[in-house]
């Protein structure tokens, strides 16, 4: 019951607009991590536990502690929006567009 101590709450939205930043494509990479992603611990529960495991799911439990990637193409970088579930984090990182 480790999740006992967090209430249950609904998601939060945000919402951020970077200004200043010369008007070109920008390529936002969305890194997140969570209860259903970047969660090896959560899956090897699932798994029952065990005490030991063979090759292909210890390299399994490796795919699944990966954080959850999305990419998006932007023209501008006003109103990005962000909905973070509980216990999740999102890292961003924005890039100039290579043509």
């Amino acid at each position: 019951e480790r999740y006992t101590p967090f209430p249950d709450q609904p998601p939060l939205c945000f919402h951020l607009s970077i200004s200043g930043m010369e008007a070109q494509r920008y390529t936002c990479e969305y890194f997140s991590i969570g209860l259903d992603s970047g969660n090896a611990y959560d899956e090897w529960i699932r798994l029952g536990a065990p005490a030991e495991l063979s090759p292909d799911y210890l390299s399994y439990l490796k795919h699944r502690s990966e954080p959850q990637r999305r990419l998006e193409q932007r023209t501008n970088l006003r109103n990005l929006q962000i909905t973070l579930r509980p216990l999740e984090v999102v890292q961003i990182l924005i890039s100039p567009h290579n043509d």
